[in-house]
């Protein structure tokens, strides 16, 4: 148990990253080269006690479907194959357009999308649109299962919603 908690700590994140690479590794050609990290939103709804976001520094934007085109094509032009939308300080589920936006990245021509997300506003989209748009992984944040723990990691009282939202992906995804 105390194994567990820990490294589901965000200190640990880069460990599990580390061993999640070398045990279950990105479909190839898998290289720093071949990836490309396009954020699609630096708004947040949490304030994580582990990240910037809550030290307001940056502006606060969603990039749209066209603008978001316009990047994936010339990423793809210049030979990236693997798109992160991994925001740097920010939500991707807060962006309206994001299954619009997996899908175009398909379409672009990368061969593989992933995602990291808290989770909370996850039953904001629908989760078949979600699960069929294009996307290969998605990485979802996660503090703790009891309530009290997750607010005070996150900085919000979102735990209803969270597991609101994995319930729901994890159902559509089991059909």
């Amino acid at each position: 148990s105390i194994l567990i908690r820990l490294t589901n700590s965000p200190v640990f994140l880069p460990v599990r990253k580390l061993v999640r690479n070398m045990f279950f590794p990105l479909p190839a050609p898998h290289s720093l080269k071949a990836t490309v990290l396009i954020e699609i939103s630096s708004i947040c709804n949490a304030r994580c006690i582990f990240c910037n976001y809550r030290f307001g520094y940056r502006t606060r934007s969603l990039r749209s479907k066209e603008q978001f085109q316009k990047i994936a094509t010339a990423c793809v032009a210049k030979g990236y194959q693997i798109l992160n939308l991994t925001s740097v300080g920010g939500e991707n589920t807060l962006n309206p357009e994001l299954i619009e936006i997996i899908s175009a990245a398909k379409e672009a021509g990368f061969k593989y999308v992933a995602s990291y997300t808290n989770g909370i506003l996850l039953h904001r989209h629908d989760p078949v649109k979600l699960l069929t748009s294009g996307i290969d992984e998605i990485a979802i944040s996660f503090p703790s299962f009891e309530p009290e723990l997750f607010k005070t990691i996150f900085g919000i009282d979102g735990f209803n919603d969270f597991a609101r939202s994995i319930g729901q992906l994890l159902t559509e995804h089991s059909r």
